[in-house]
């Protein structure tokens, strides 16, 4: 994650040498020839902190890092939520309210009618998620859990009443996964999520070339992998076809309405990027 600086936070992950640090720093300086950078690790202070792990996310809100989820190294998924001081370097462990809850209706035929059904409430254990801001809240979107399995639920966090919620969301009918993208787009309003290894059926998944959308006001999903399908009407907002790749972890950006996705896991390596038409018109974006 990038600050308002420009220094790029690392937090946790998976290494081939294990690092001492949870939390490293890539800071960029510029002589006027050419762009420096310098990496550092970053000593938190305090007797507390998270425990290494992978998975998880980290999002930037109020000048504090705020990390959720992700799996330990021995095995166990967290839905544990730590709050970084950048000013200070100290860790807090965050305790959450339980907001709504999805699920619970009442079956109204076969054999458990009249019966209540079960509700699912977070923070779920999860890893493989993304985490989004907007406004005051902390958008997550699909995942793993040991406990579910593939996640297609959004869930929010606010962090003034520190309420965590499962939303219900209408629209499209999304396949959850875990290692997909997922950026916020300033002119559309939309949270755009790429890619991923999804579920298909109760006993198989498979990598993922879907990119959707999610409005997190009306809490509406939309498809826009092809023309037709895009939900927009026409070929507005569709992808052109054979376009984009089945692909997971990998990492995307926005920048001025073109999100850019590089790297992951998929048959070739390559760098790909979608321009929404709202971008085209509004900001001329070549």
């Amino acid at each position: 994650i990038v600050d308002e600086s420009g220094s790029m936070w690392v937090i946790g992950g998976e290494t081939f040498s294990h690092s001492k640090h949870m939390v490293s720093k890539f800071d960029l300086s510029n002589d006027g020839i050419e762009m420096q950078g310098m990496w550092r690790p970053v000593r938190a202070k305090g007797d507390k902190g998270p425990s290494p792990r992978y998975g998880h996310s980290a999002v930037i809100h109020d000048n504090k890092i705020y990390m959720y989820g992700g799996t330990m190294k021995s095995g166990h998924t967290s839905k544990e939520v730590w709050a970084l001081d950048m000013e200070t370097l100290v860790w807090q462990r965050v305790e959450t309210a339980q907001g709504r809850c999805m699920g619970g209706r009442t079956e109204a035929h076969g054999p458990h009618k009249g019966q209540q059904g079960p509700k699912l409430c977070g923070p779920i254990h999860s890893m493989g998620h993304t985490a989004t801001v907007q406004t005051n809240r902390m958008i997550v979107i699909f995942g793993h859990s040991p406990k579910y399995g593939y996640l297609d639920t959004v869930q929010e966090y606010h962090f003034k009443n520190k309420e965590w919620s499962v939303v219900e969301t209408s629209g499209y009918p999304v396949k959850g996964g875990f290692g997909h993208s997922a950026v916020w787009d300033d002119i559309t309003k939309r949270i755009y999520v790429y890619g991923g290894y999804v579920s298909t059926a109760s006993t198989s998944a498979q990598i993922s070339k879907e990119l959707y959308s999610y409005d997190p006001i009306t809490n509406r999903w939309m498809l826009h992998s092809s023309p037709d399908q895009s939900g927009w009407g026409g070929s507005n907002g569709g992808l052109l076809p054979n376009t984009a790749s089945h692909r997971y972890l990998h990492s995307a950006v926005i920048s001025r309405g073109l999100m850019i996705v590089f790297g992951g896991n998929t048959h070739n390596d390559t760098c790909l990027l979608y321009t929404s038409d709202a971008a085209d018109e509004g900001l001329g974006v070549d």
